[in-house]
């Protein structure tokens, strides 16, 4: 158990911790983890690390949730928002369907052939 924990609530975990000390834990490993990437010459991720807190934690596991396929809707209601207008996560969907058509487009362009798509393929234009 962190000593800060044991301090606090003495032996017993279903005391739980504070949000500040949950805070605080997540810093110092964000710390540690940026101290990684440093050594590894990752001057970027280090720094990123450095800076993450709670809340881009928050805000990276609703990104990566909708990017994986969990609706928008779902992750209104994990996060707590009230309405979908403040889950802006919705521009990552939105983003990532572009991308998905944008892909389809690409195929469409390179294996379409005027027999395949009985000549009105927009693409032999």
């Amino acid at each position: 158990m962190a000593p800060s924990v044991q301090k606090r609530h003495g032996d017993d975990p279903k005391q739980g911790i504070t949000a500040n000390t949950l805070y605080d834990q997540l810093k110092r490993f964000f710390e540690e983890c940026g101290r990684v990437l440093d050594s590894l010459d990752d001057a970027k991720g280090a720094d990123r690390l450095r800076r993450a807190s709670t809340h881009w934690l928050r805000h990276t596991h609703a990104s990566h949730a909708i990017a994986r396929g969990i609706r928008v809707e779902i992750e209104k209601e994990i996060l707590g928002h009230a309405s979908l207008a403040t889950t802006v996560y919705v521009s990552t969907e939105e983003k990532r369907r572009m991308k998905a058509m944008a892909k389809l487009w690409a195929k469409s362009w390179h294996s379409c052939r005027p027999s395949s798509c009985l000549g009105i393929c927009i693409w032999q234009r």
